[in-house]
């Protein structure tokens, strides 16, 4: 799946229609913004984020005045999607468009997105259709087969904690476990027989268990109560994965949250990198705001060429403000954001 075509209006600072139509060169399929800084590149991502964030319905997306260029228009966004599979075009039966190119079908879906503002209640309307069925919304449930994978500029380390909805969580989703499940859950089992040799863990429950019996009739038995590592299926397995860093001249790991912005961005790239790579991965759409931030120069090529092998298997959207992530770009992948000369308007234009 990828992106065929994007149009944007009215949200933010574009006044006027952006026109996005992302470009495959030498094998990659990149976009690549670019723009001063305030120009409107992080809102291109982002609002592709809020239409295809998996844990989000449309109804429940509230959108600020601020959100709006002009109140008195809606937001507008229209998004064709292309290379879909088999699968998944058996799940928009009726939805998807059909064109022959060099005597090849390909196969098309298009949606539309609307949003009003209510001034008199102060609330937003967002809608999500099919554009060939415009009368017709796009369910949760189907809306959650198109998958966005967004990393922001903020390197928020939650992103590749096991939570719902993050990027790590969303691909540990993916992943079957239940081969292991017996295995680990007995193992789990052993940490909570191992916590109550603490006396005062054992002290704590046993005044528990004698409280409870006085106020409820319990069976007289030993460990009626006990404290353990809370997991009974693959699902609660997942919930509490953790991805850990061995810290250098010793035996102990780090968590996510004790590592430098730096070393989170890299391992967010990685994490979606090597599920990619390995095949691991269904169908989804990377996207990253400022690959650069937090790195040293040379961390910034490496990061910058992992990023491009991932275009090859991905299509990959970039906002960037190195100069030497576009030396490598073809110019027909590059989407530059501009201001107009009387300010506070916006345009979209691209390099030909």
């Amino acid at each position: 799946m990828r992106i065929k075509e994007l149009k944007i209006s009215n949200f933010r600072n574009y006044d006027e229609e952006v026109l996005i139509t992302p470009k495959i060169v030498n094998g990659m399929d990149m976009v690549v913004l670019v723009g001063e800084n305030n120009a409107g590149k992080t809102s291109i991502l982002t609002i592709l984020h809020y239409l295809f964030n998996p844990e989000r319905s449309i109804r429940t997306l509230e959108f600020q005045e601020t959100d709006f260029y002009d109140l008195d228009k809606p937001i507008k966004v229209e998004v064709t999607f292309s290379e879909l599979s088999d699968e998944l075009r058996s799940h928009f039966i009726g939805m998807v468009d059909s064109e022959e190119i060099d005597g090849v079908e390909k196969w098309f879906l298009p949606l539309e997105f609307t949003c009003v503002f209510d001034k008199a209640t102060k609330e937003s309307e967002p809608a999500l259709v099919y554009g060939r069925q415009p009368d017709r919304s796009v369910g949760f449930t189907e809306k959650r087969l198109i998958s966005f994978y967004y990393q922001d500029a903020l390197r928020d380390y939650r992103a590749i904690k096991s939570n719902k909805g993050s990027l790590f969580g969303r691909i540990l989703q993916q992943i079957d476990l239940s081969a292991e499940e017996q295995v680990i859950l007995d193992k789990l089992g052993e940490a909570g027989d191992t916590l109550k040799d603490n006396s005062d863990i054992g002290d704590f429950i046993g005044g528990v268990t004698e409280v409870t019996r006085r106020i409820i009739d319990l069976p007289n038995v030993s460990d009626l109560l006990r404290l353990t590592v809370a997991a009974s299926s693959t699902v609660d397995i997942k919930k509490n994965i953790q991805l850990q860093l061995k810290h250098t001249g010793s035996d102990r790991y780090l968590n996510i949250e004790q590592l430098g912005l730096g070393l989170q961005s890299v391992l967010t790239v990685s994490v979606f990198r090597a599920f990619a790579g390995i095949g691991k991965l269904r169908e989804g759409i990377f996207a990253i705001d400022e690959p650069e931030s937090h790195l040293y120069p040379h961390s910034q090529r490496s990061m910058y060429r992992e990023i491009m092998e991932l275009s090859k298997v991905r299509q990959v959207w970039v906002a960037t403000h190195s100069p030497s992530l576009l030396e490598w770009i073809n110019p027909r992948q590059i989407c530059l954001i501009r201001k107009k000369a009387n300010g506070g308007i916006y345009k979209y234009s691209a390099p030909k």
